[in-house]
């Protein structure tokens, strides 16, 4: 990809991104709405933090090696697919972005949740489980709406902003007009 062709945070299928999530939006609230929707949220979690991280590398190595003249440049982004969650984060500690000590607290919260309902559900001891599951279930339910929330904020900041530093490229042929 280079600076002028790459568009931040563009998904594939995102009307049915969209569409999954709305599912779990409208799920009831028996045993089986409850896990479908934890599945789902947690499937979104995932990929936003997947998707966020990628394009901040992404942005990261573009600038660095257009304004550097690739003399020093952040290395080009691995795959992020099957990663686990805790990884993702640690990994987004080391960007600076908008909105990003809320976002990380969150998703360190939901991921906490998480490994207790995804790994965690036959091996814990019932009663933890069963004391708990309502409110516990809940909680990932509302971290998920309040990450996706964050993200559509973030991605959009971070859109902007990149839109326009490529204004300024382009009119001026520089990152500003100091």
């Amino acid at each position: 990809k280079s600076v002028s062709s790459y568009i931040p945070f563009e998904h594939e299928d995102f009307e049915y991104k969209k569409n999954i999530i709305n599912i779990a939006r409208e799920q009831d609230s028996s045993l089986q709405g409850v896990l479908t929707s934890t599945l789902i949220f947690i499937n979104a979690v995932d990929y936003i933090s997947a998707h966020l991280l990628d394009n901040l590398a992404t942005i990261a190595h573009l600038i660095t090696h257009k304004e550097l003249n690739a003399v020093v440049f952040v290395l080009s982004r691995e795959d992020r697919k099957g990663q686990p969650l805790g990884d993702m984060i640690k990994l987004l500690k080391n960007y600076e972005f908008p909105d990003k000590s809320e976002f990380i607290s969150e998703l360190e919260e939901f991921n906490s949740l998480r490994i207790k309902y995804v790994h965690k559900l036959l091996s814990s001891p019932s009663s933890e489980i069963i004391e708990n599951i309502d409110n516990e279930l809940s909680q990932i339910k509302k971290l998920a709406e309040s990450l996706l929330d964050r993200y559509d904020t973030i991605a959009r900041g971070i859109s902007d902003t990149w839109f326009a530093y490529l204004r300024n490229v382009l009119l001026y042929g520089m990152v500003s007009q100091e």
